[in-house]
């Protein structure tokens, strides 16, 4: 994705700028595509009662930003949409990512 291509940036400064553009576009409206598609789906996931790799991919970007791990980039990013915060508890909740994440599963339900 774009953002990993930010990684192999040396100068801090300019990553972190280059992260921030990244944020008004493709990042912003990515979300808030995904965002709208939870509202109209009639399950919890992206495409309704069935966990889909498209939610996997959602989670990790969630993930992502909600850890404060990527510089130039924070939870804030996420937080204006409700359902995307109710889409990774969902995810969380599930019994093959909580295995997966069973010792940080604490951790990451505290996520903002």
């Amino acid at each position: 994705n774009a953002i990993s291509v930010t990684n192999r940036m040396t100068n801090k400064e300019e990553k972190i700028a280059k992260r921030r553009e990244l944020l008004v576009y493709p990042l912003t409206p990515l979300l808030q595509g995904l965002s709208a598609r939870l509202d109209r789906t009639p399950g919890p996931y992206l495409l309704g009662d069935r966990l889909s790799i498209a939610d996997a991919e959602l989670f990790t970007i969630q993930l992502s930003l909600r850890s404060g791990l990527i510089d130039g980039l924070s939870s804030g990013d996420v937080r204006q949409h409700p359902n995307l915060r109710a889409h990774f508890q969902t995810l969380l909740e599930h019994p093959k990512v909580a295995a997966f994440y069973a010792k940080d599963l604490a951790t990451l339900k505290d996520l903002p």
